[in-house]
């Protein structure tokens, strides 16, 4: 870890469980392919959450809370070594490939280190703010596909929930309808085979085809197309639920009501 010194204490502690994200990244992916795996630490002023620099993440103090609670996001920018670094989108077009890569994989990692409550929470709060913007830029915009056409704009007009967690969701799907072995399979393969490549949403679907096609029934289940290149959430989409989230809300309401216990 490499930071100014008044962190270097806050952040030694804080990611003290690296070696054992970096451990269930490659149980899951494959082998670690960058040699050296670094994070740094920068001053408040770094204007993102993180960074996914190949060898060296850059992270933001925001997340040096003292209890390792906010630590997902490094899971996230370690994920990215396989979802986007090594494996990476060919245009902004397609930014969901690394992006909705590297959510759900940022979701199996913690998963992996505090169990499935806790991320079953991450999974209601990126579907909460999912479906929040998508009810205020419209369900037919067209910047709610996962495939999208930024010719004439900005492509930090892609910088939304829809690559990251509409991604995360349809892959997530994919998950849940074909089996988590089969899917896990297939995702190490992906890393194996286009390993220092770059892909696009047809390439995608055409690997995703070719893996799973021997099951024409859980191929209409999941209607991939739909997913990448329909606007909104397919009817696939499968609300998460969260214990921790409904505990929340128990409480809330019973304090609303007058019970202060």
């Amino acid at each position: 870890v490499y930071t100014e010194p008044e962190y270097m204490e806050a952040a030694t502690y804080e990611f003290g469980n690296l070696d054992s994200m970096m451990t269930a990244a490659e149980r899951l992916f494959g082998p670690y392919q960058w040699e050296q795996y670094d994070l740094l630490v920068l001053p408040p002023s770094f204007p993102f959450g993180g960074m996914e620099n190949p060898r060296l993440s850059f992270i933001t103090p925001t997340i040096l809370a003292g209890d390792r609670s906010l630590t997902a996001l490094v899971a996230h920018e370690l994920a990215h070594s396989w979802s986007g670094n090594l494996v990476t989108n060919a245009t902004w077009n397609d930014f969901w490939i690394n992006e909705g890569f590297t959510v759900y994989s940022e979701w199996r990692i913690m998963e992996e280190l505090k169990g499935k409550s806790y991320v079953n929470m991450l999974k209601k709060l990126s579907y909460q703010g999912l479906k929040d913007h998508i009810a205020e830029v419209g369900a037919d915009d067209p910047m709610t596909r996962l495939h999208m056409d930024l010719k004439g704009q900005d492509p930090d007009d892609a910088l939304t929930p829809i690559p990251y967690d509409k991604g995360a969701f349809m892959l997530e799907t994919v998950e849940r309808v074909f089996g988590r072995e089969r899917f896990d399979s297939f995702l190490r393969l992906n890393y194996d085979r286009h390993a220092f490549k770059t892909m696009n949403s047809e390439h995608f679907l055409g690997f995703y085809e070719q893996q799973f096609g021997d099951d024409t029934a859980k191929m209409k289940q999941v209607k991939a197309r739909e997913w990448i290149h329909g606007t909104g959430l397919p009817a696939t989409m499968q609300e998460p639920e969260s214990q921790r989230l409904q505990a929340v809300s128990t409480a809330i309401g019973e304090w609303t009501q007058g019970n202060k216990k």
